[in-house]
Parts: structure tokens; C-alpha cells; sequence
């Protein structure tokens, strides 16, 4: 939700509804270390304002980053502004969020490699268990490198399963907001990754099932109450983006 979720916007949900879990824009861990480290902390409070700190928690961080130490020192600068969450973004399928927007690689490319993932939260979670705040990972259901691998391989539920459960096998992640999707990688910008790979939302519920110990949200394609309710009816949470867009 880059350019969208900013401490204005969210702003204006905090007044619709005092029960929304908010989410920020992806703040890049890197650029936010780099930042303090240079002295300059009011970019620092750009980055991490909340609009009201006492009325709009509860709202979820998103960073990315892929080195643990860097993302822990992230987690370290954010925790005096009172977030509930903190979250690490492994379904951005941008080309910028795959490269990195300053030196980091991040987003969906990171599934590939689920050994550096738990590395990262691990290292954010030492830091957050100071303040009692959780971690927790945004990913997609798996990642492909071109529309033709997708059509030719297609969706596989053991991917998010292996996924999940290497990144959980660590013991300090028990969220996870799962966009049910794959995502393409190389020739699909994100808007084509919001439309193009189909919905499978049957893995997020499969999953549930199989992991009832975690905690499970769903995200991608659900635009009415009612199916937002048919989903947690089913024990998952639900998130919604362009919806609450759309129609705020």
C-alpha cells in the first residue's frame, strides 16, 4: 500500500473505526538505520509517526530489509512509538523491493530463501520482546520467476506450507498475514501481481487447518462484509487494501 497507508490516511480510519488494526506504508529498515546513524532523527520521526500516537494504535509496522542485524536496530528505533506489531514484508513483488530500495534486498523475492527470513525475525524478536510487541511475516503463497513458470508449474500448497513452517520453526513467529496469491517476480509490475496470479484462498484455509497453532489472516480479492465474514467464521483473520480504498 505504498502511497496510500500514510499517518493521514490512517488518520481518517482511526476516526471511522477505533477497532481497525492499521497498517504503515513499508519503511525501508535500511534507509531508517541509515538515517539515525547520521544523527538525523526527525526523518527518523517521519518514517515512524503515528497521526495520534494515544488514538491510533493499534497499528502494525511494515519493514523491509533482509539483514538481521540492521532490521533488529529498525525494530530498536521503532518501539518508543508504540506500535502493536511489527512486520516483516515478504510479499512486496515490486522490482525496487526486490533490489532493495537503498542497498536491501526484500519483499516476495524473499520466500525463495526461508532460512534467511527466519534468520531476520529472529533477530527482530530478541529486540521486540523488550516491550512485549510481536513479529510477525506478510508473505504470498509462494513466488514464481515468470508468467510462464506460473502457468506451466503452477500453485503448489506444500510451498507456503515449507515456508511457514521453516520461518515458525524458530519459535518467535506466530502471525502470519498471508496475500493469496503467488507472486511473479521477473516480467509482472505490481499492479499486474494484484490481478493476474489467481486467488487461492482454499491454501490460506488449508493451512489454517493444518496449523492451528498459528495465527492466520487473509488477504487478496475480498471486497463485501459478507465475504470478509464467511472468512472469519472460519477462524482467519481478514485484511483488505484496495477495498478500504475504494470505499473507505
Amino acid at each position: 500500500m505504498m502511497g496510500y497507508t500514510d499517518f493521514c490516511f490512517r488518520r481518517l480510519l482511526r476516526l471511522i473505526s477505533p477497532k481497525l488494526v492499521l497498517w504503515t506504508e513499508m519503511v525501508n529498515a535500511y534507509e531508517l538505520v541509515y538515517k539515525a546513524r547520521e544523527g538525523d532523527l526527525e526523518s527518523v520521526r517521519r518514517m515512524l509517526r503515528l497521526s495520534d500516537p494515544s488514538a491510533e494504535p493499534p497499528t502494525v509496522l511494515q519493514l523491509g530489509g533482509s539483514t538481521p542485524e540492521i532490521l533488529a536496530e529498525a525494530v530498536q528505533l521503532a518501539l518508543p512509538f508504540g506500535y502493536s506489531e511489527i512486520n516483516l514484508n515478504c510479499g512486496c513483488p515490486g522490482s525496487d523491493a526486490q533490489k532493495g530500495t537503498i542497498t536491501e534486498p526484500c519483499g516476495a523475492a524473499m520466500m525463495k530463501d526461508a532460512s534467511v527470513v527466519r534468520e531476520c525475525t529472529t533477530a527482530m524478536a530478541k529486540v521486540a520482546a523488550s516491550s512485549n510487541v510481536p513479529v510477525s511475516i506478510k508473505c504470498r503463497i509462494g513466488t514464481h520467476n515468470t508468467v510462464k513458470d506460473m502457468q506451466r508449474d503452477g500453485d503448489v500448497y506444500e510451498t507456503l506450507l515449507d515456508f511457514v513452517d521453516s520461518v515458525a520453526s524458530a519459535g518467535h513467529v506466530k502471525r502470519f498475514h498471508v496475500h493469496a496469491r503467488s507472486a511473479v517476480l521477473a516480467d509482472l509490475g505490481v499492479e499486474g501481481n494484484r490481478e493476474v496470479p489467481p486467488l487461492r484462498h482454499d491454501f490460506v484455509l488449508r493451512l489454517r487447518n493444518d496449523r492451528p497453532e498459528l495465527e492466520l489472516t487473509l488477504n487478496g480479492g475480498i471486497k463485501s462484509l459478507a465475504e470478509a465474514q464467511s472468512h472469519l467464521d472460519h477462524g482467519l483473520d481478514v485484511m483488505v487494501g484496495r477495498w478500504a480504498i475504494d470505499d473507505p
